[in-house]
């Protein structure tokens, strides 16, 4: 399956032109699957409550299998009872994408409005740059934790501290996780993001970063991060509620471009014509009032998550002063007070939203053509791409590209010991930076000054002094200030005057194997030998003198890698892109902290289509002609029939008085003189006038003929 697998159809929900004869109800399973449940998952049960006279529960069983064999339907679990099933975040994209389009009116609007509008919240500097941060922290042991495993209230008010993302910009998203009492939300959403992309853990000791996971994370390109954290939020941080989910993925419509405002009322429009609406409508005075409840909560979680997307860097709000208008005088004084944007959710006309970088979830498999979802389903880490032709699944990046060359630039370095960093420097540079220098502001341009104490703290991260000015000299643009290089010096020399440091003594069977390790170029400057079997092996250099043992097939039996995984200082991530030495740390599955929605795992692929005979027990001890023919029978037997058709949750062709319609039997009561209601599709073109069919009790003196209507298998 090569190329985009939707094909559009009349406007309408894209065709799936992948099951002969059965494309039509393929593309209607998809169409209820898409509009009723998003990318949320869902149930048998919950798939046949979406049953009409136009097609039976037993259609959109078979329908749904049908997409399952297509890979358009995974298979998840909840971890408990019956299997659950959900469109993949790419299939989502691709409908979305091709069948979401913005009416012409709001592409007008949005044109007019675009010198028109009042910036009412600005975004901030970045997920993606929060989360690197926090990494930072955690590699520099700044999370330790106390003997009941939570981490020290200082420690995580310090951590807290580090990051650009507030509480209040979290605020509204209904959040629950573990300790909520402890760990503030911005903590939280952190320390989720590590925990979820399988870049941290926690010891008995600590939290620490996993290197080989890190390594990989810190050398994809920032548009490939923020799809993947994007990809997290969508998956986890967005109710059960498949109207929510609709809404938060709309915002990423190609037709949202970055740098220009668009209408959240213009959003919410193309929902409505969709037939996506908030809550579903209600004759019941008491339900409908439950409905008006239900809007208010979904309207303020929408803003609270539009005021998210600005903490996390992607998004800005505004308000569209339309001539002769004005904004709301309570609106020129938000965010002082929120209620005013809480009353435009619910009446959006002048709420406008302003990409300032869109997450790329094309960068990572998802969206149009899109078929694979890397590092995004909880609890799948490198899933494999089993097309042919693909028998491993990419990231999006190529992992043989060099990233930066080890002389080439990437800051400036000031006569004042600040360094300006630009926007496109890798984040392998900035992990060093994060260790060495002290971050003063994080914009567009973002700022670190070298000082005594961040040489000092670099240095007890295992880093020496050469290596330091080393890493200032390749990589500043425009050289390093001679004063600069001389404070480094001092500082340096002063922090190293005398040191106790933790060492390991690493002891060999005979002098030929002490030799035999010696003569390696790889431990040059790790190892210090010391008589004739014996070397000193600093804490810092534990991992590559591990490494190289392992190469020569001389690992010790047990003490030394786990010793090495736990003293190995801040990691040293390589500056040229290339395979990562080693291996993973763990085999076992990222966690999360955080679910909104459901949370959720992926079954194995099981891509097998039940036959009739599994979907409709009893179906070969069935008279053929009940199935395959439309015929009269004596009013008992028509019950018989009506009968086997509810246990099946199958529809009937009926031929009545006024002509031959399909139906979806309700119930039968009696037993002479029987009556039986059900659900009449008259004509196929009345579906959208009236969705479930015409209702009506029927005899069996009504019934000129009857057969029960299966799928029909390919």
């Amino acid at each position: 399956m090569k190329g985009s697998f939707l094909q559009n159809d009349d406007g309408g929900i894209p065709r799936v032109p992948l099951f002969g004869r059965n494309d039509k109800l393929a593309r209607k399973v998809l169409d209820i699957l898409f509009t009723r449940f998003a990318a949320q998952p869902f149930s048998l049960e919950q798939l046949e409550g979406q049953a009409t006279a136009y097609y039976p529960a037993a259609e959109l069983v078979y329908g749904l299998h049908l997409l399952r064999q297509a890979g358009l339907v995974n298979t998840v679990s909840r971890g408990w009872g019956e299997p659950l099933y959900a469109l993949p975040l790419s299939v989502y994209f691709e409908i979305q994408h091709k069948s979401f389009l913005l009416l012409e009116a709001d592409w007008s609007r949005n044109e007019k409005l675009q010198g028109c509008v009042k910036l009412v919240r600005e975004a901030k500097r970045g997920l993606a740059h929060d989360l690197l941060r926090a990494l930072s922290a955690i590699a520099q042991g700044d999370l330790p934790l106390t003997a009941k495993g939570r981490v020290q209230q200082r420690a995580i008010a310090r951590f807290t501290g580090l990051f650009s993302l507030q509480e209040e910009d979290l605020a509204g998203l209904q959040l629950h996780y573990p300790e909520q009492e402890h760990y503030p939300p911005v903590a939280a959403v952190l320390l989720d993001m590590a925990l979820a992309l399988g870049l941290a853990r926690r010891t008995e000791q600590a939290w620490a970063v996993k290197e080989h996971e890190l390594s990989r994370w810190l050398r994809h390109p920032e548009p490939v991060m923020e799809g993947l954290l994007m990809a997290e939020l969508l998956k986890r941080y967005v109710p059960a509620r498949p109207f929510l989910q609709h809404a938060a993925c709309a915002l990423l419509h190609p037709a949202f471009s970055p740098g220009k405002w668009g209408s959240v009322e213009g959003i919410l429009r193309q929902l409505r014509a969709k037939g996506i609406l908030r809550v579903s409508p209600s004759a019941d005075p008491e339900q409908a009032e439950g409905a008006e409840e239900e809007a208010d909560t979904t309207g303020f979680w929408l803003l609270s998550w539009l005021k998210a997307l600005c903490g996390f860097g992607w998004l800005e709000l505004g308000y569209a002063d339309e001539p002769g208008k004005g904004i709301p005088q309570p609106l020129t004084v938000w965010p002082a007070t929120e209620e005013p944007l809480v009353d435009q959710l619910t009446n959006p006309a002048g709420l406008m939203i302003r990409w300032l970088r869109k997450p790329d979830l094309e960068a990572i498999g998802i969206g149009v053509g899109g078929f694979h979802e890397t590092w995004i389903q909880p609890g799948i880490e490198d899933k494999p791409d089993r097309r042919e032709g693909n028998p491993q699944v990419t990231d999006g990046t190529d992992h043989r590209k060099p990233l930066m060359s080890a002389s080439e630039g990437a800051f400036f370095v000031q006569p004042d010991y600040e360094i300006l960093v630009p926007p496109n420097t890798s984040y392998t540079i900035r992990w060093e930076l994060e260790l060495c220098c002290e971050l003063i502001s994080a914009d567009i341009m973002t700022t670190y000054r070298l000082t005594r104490e961040s040489v000092e703290k670099a240095m007890n991260g295992g880093r020496k002094l050469d290596e330091i000015l080393t890493f200032l000299e390749r990589h500043a643009l425009s050289g390093v200030p001679a004063a600069v290089s001389l404070a480094v010096r001092e500082w340096g020399a002063g922090a190293g005057r005398t040191s106790l440091l933790p060492a390991t003594l690493l002891h060999c069977p005979d002098e030929q194997t002490a030799d035999r390790i010696a003569a390696e170029p790889a431990v040059e400057g790790a190892l210090e030998r010391v008589g004739s079997r014996h070397f000193i092996v600093e804490d810092t250099h534990l991992k590559p003198v591990y490494q190289m043992l392992e190469r020569l097939g001389l690992v010790p039996p047990d003490q030394l890698g786990e010793t090495a995984a736990r003293k190995a200082g801040y990691p040293r991530i390589s500056l040229v892109e290339q395979a990562v030495e080693g291996r993973p740390q763990e085999t076992c599955v990222p966690e999360a902290w955080i679910y909104a929605g459901k949370p959720f795992r992926l079954y194995p692929s099981d891509a097998r289509i039940p036959n009739l005979e599994e979907l409709f027990p009893g179906l070969r001890h069935v008279p053929a002609s009940w199935t395959s023919e439309l015929r009269a029978y004596h009013a008992s037997t028509v019950k018989l029939l009506l009968q086997q058709a509810l246990a099946w949750k199958a529809g009937v062709e009926l031929r009545l008085d006024n002509g031959i319609c399909t139906a979806l039997p309700k119930w039968i009561k009696g037993s002479g003189e029987w009556r039986a209601g059900a659900d009449l599709a008259l004509d196929p073109s009345d579906e959208k006038a009236c969705r479930a069919g015409i209702y009506r009790e029927l005899t069996a003196a009504d019934i000129k003929g009857i057969r029960i209507v299966l799928p029909t298998e390919n």
